[in-house]
């Protein structure tokens, strides 16, 4: 069954996940793009 995780609050921690096929290497806007997201926070 799964369970549904608490809400993130501010100064909680993540781990970020690259996938194993290299993707930032070949479309590394993708990743930046990405990267700055969820640097902000929206």
């Amino acid at each position: 069954m799964y369970k549904k995780p608490k809400r993130l609050k501010k100064g909680d921690r993540v781990a970020i996940l690259s996938p194993s096929w290299a993707g930032p290497s070949i479309f590394p806007h993708v990743y930046k793009m990405d990267l700055r997201f969820l640097k902000i926070g929206a």
